[in-house]
Parts: structure tokens; sequence; C-alpha cells
């Protein structure tokens, strides 16, 4: 039942979209919910460290690792998880991207808000920030994680189930501090609660 409310509720937003919108492309924009092939132009190299493997034995999986309550609150609040504008600057509106940060320079030069920015040590650690675009109602980021398989890696953003109000479309925002590693991530997919149970 949960999931035919979401079907027609996605129709509607579809539809209501077309009708209001005057785009040039007929297309609508491209869940983010399969791997998309291209890296970020400015992502950087990220290496294993604290790691397991799955049950199936095909990838490995690398955790967010823990972070200060000073940390934690700069980030909610500088990539807010609602439709809010963020406080980091990204190269596309409406598009599902990254951006693997390795140095303060790096995180400076990203950073267009008034707060100071906490010091990260980039020699041990990758911070992951980015954005998801969706459509529908509004989900919430649980957690992040990379799986690294044996050419590539894959960053998964994990949802809730979708709650709340229809948004006609809008950016998640989403962020995630790892052990540092040197292995280029080419996808990025967002998996919610309901495609997992």
């Amino acid at each position: 039942m949960k999931k035919l409310v979401y079907i027609l509720g996605s129709l509607f937003l579809l539809s209501a979209g077309f009708a209001a919108c005057s785009c040039e492309s007929e297309d609508p924009p491209e869940q983010p919910n399969s791997h998309q092939d291209e890296t970020p132009v400015d992502s950087t190299l990220i290496n294993n460290h604290s790691s397991k493997v799955d049950s199936t034995g095909s990838y490995t999986v690398i955790s967010t690792v823990e972070v200060s309550e000073e940390v934690k609150a700069f980030f909610d609040e500088a990539l807010p998880n609602e439709n809010r504008t963020p406080a980091f600057s990204f190269s596309s509106e409406n598009e599902t991207e990254f951006i693997v940060i390795n140095s303060q320079g790096e995180l400076e030069s990203r950073y267009k808000g008034e707060k100071s920015l906490p010091e990260i040590d980039f020699a041990k650690y990758t911070l992951i920030i980015g954005k998801a675009y969706m459509l529908g109602m509004t989900y919430h980021v649980e957690s992040l994680e990379i799986h690294k398989y044996e050419y590539d890696q894959t960053l998964c953003v994990f949802t809730d189930n979708p709650s709340g109000l229809f948004w006609m479309a809008y950016n998640m925002h989403f962020w995630g501090l790892f052990p540092h590693n040197n292995m280029m991530i080419s996808n990025i997919i967002v998996i919610t609660k309901e495609e997992v149970s």
C-alpha cells in the first residue's frame, strides 16, 4: 500500500511539474537511485584504513568515523538535510554531486558561510560532502558508506523512508568523514530503507 501511495504521489508530482514548468527539455530529472558513471571533476583520491568485508565477500565496506559534537553540529548546519541553502558551493544546481576533500585549503575554498571551520586532520581523514537531487517526498540521510570493489569504489547514501509533504524536487545534502584513502570513487547510489527491507 505504501508503495502504491508513493507511486501515485510521484506520478502526481511529475504531472504537476510538467504542467507548471516550461523547460526546454522534455525529460524529467533523473532519480539518483542508480549508479552514475561520472566522477566529479574535482574529486580527489581516497585509501582503506579501518574497514570490514561484507558477508558475500564481494566488496569491502568503509564506514564513516566518529566525530566530535562540534564537528557534527557544524556540518549539520552547513549542509542541512532540508531544502535550505547550504554553506558550501557546488558546481551544479539540480544534479546529484559529491566532492572529496583532502585538505583544509580545499575545505576553505568550498565554504561560503560565516562561522569558523572546524580543524580536521586531513593526514588521517577524508571529508565527503554532497547533494542528491530528489523528487517527491522528504528524505533524511541516515548514514554514508564507501563500498570498495576490486577496481573502483561506490559512495552509498542511506536514507530513511520518505515522509512529510510532497516537494516538487529538492537537494538532499549529506556529509561524512572517512579514514583517509587513495582510491577514486567512481559511482554514487542513494538507498532508502524501503529498498533494503
